[in-house]
């Protein structure tokens, strides 16, 4: 049994440590690796943190704390992070107990941060108040948008990629689509007719009012008799649909997410 100063106990083979110099597994992998990377971005956009914060939700730890905003930041490893290790519940719960504290939590998984890194380091600006363009819902047209360009708008812009939908809606500012929000029916839904899919502005890019003037022409122009949505509580929690006009109803039970190669 050895001591990880940061990560805590752990077990190991004598031949593995003295002849092998083998250390801490956690800090020689890939989590370590990329939650540095991320420290990285934080400095260079002059983000004052508290690194491995134990004090706030003890005794959990909390990789990157920021006071200044009340955000802290989970930077979660596919392998340490999964079901072989943690409880299904054990990223809720340090939602919640954040929560309590009047602190929004983002967790950020390894392949994530791997293969979408530009989407993360953008929605990271977007929270931080960081966005480098900014546009005003007013002067942008609306416009149904093709299949093709609302998929690649999604695939490079929304964390979640593209997914089916029947109705595409944009935002063009001077020709250039700078938001989209998309609905489908479910059948799955029951009473509810419609649902709020997916919605996104461009990377790096702020829309005054977008979501609010999409959401009220597609109500106008389909009159539908509910529309429902999911907030993804590790990134959001739900001020757009308040604000939109949504009534809460309940959080779900944590969604589950099958990685192969890191994807």
């Amino acid at each position: 049994k050895l001591v990880c100063p940061i990560h805590g106990k752990f077990e190991q083979t004598p031949n593995n440590h003295l002849s092998k110099g083998h250390n801490c597994l956690k800090c020689s992998s890939t989590d370590s690796k990329i939650e540095k990377s991320l420290k990285e971005f934080l400095t260079t956009n002059n983000i004052q943190s508290i690194y491995n914060n134990r004090s706030l939700i003890k005794p959990n730890e909390l990789d990157i704390y920021i006071p200044s905003r009340k955000i802290a930041i989970e930077m979660n490893g596919l392998r340490w992070h999964s079901e072989l290790y943690k409880d299904k519940n054990y990223h809720l719960n340090k939602t919640e107990l954040c929560e309590k504290m009047c602190v929004r939590l983002i967790h950020v998984f390894e392949d994530e941060w791997l293969h979408k890194q530009d989407i993360v380091k953008s929605r990271l600006r977007n929270i931080l108040g960081m966005t480098d363009k900014t546009f005003y819902a007013r002067k942008c047209e609306i416009r149904e948008v093709p299949t093709k360009e609302k998929t690649k708008f999604l695939d490079d812009n929304h964390i979640q990629g593209a997914v089916g939908s029947k109705i595409n809606l944009g935002l063009y500012y001077n020709n250039e689509l700078v938001s989209v929000m998309t609905f489908g029916k479910r059948p799955i839904l029951n009473k509810s007719e419609y649902e709020l899919i997916r919605f996104c502005n461009k990377l790096n890019t702020s829309v005054v009012g977008g979501a609010s003037k999409l959401l009220k022409y597609f109500i106008k122009k389909y009159n539908p008799k509910e529309v429902i949505s999911y907030a993804d509580r590790r990134w959001s929690m739900g001020n757009m649909y308040e604000k939109l006009g949504f009534e809460f109803i309940e959080n779900t039970e944590p969604n589950w997410f099958i990685i192969q190669n890191n994807k």
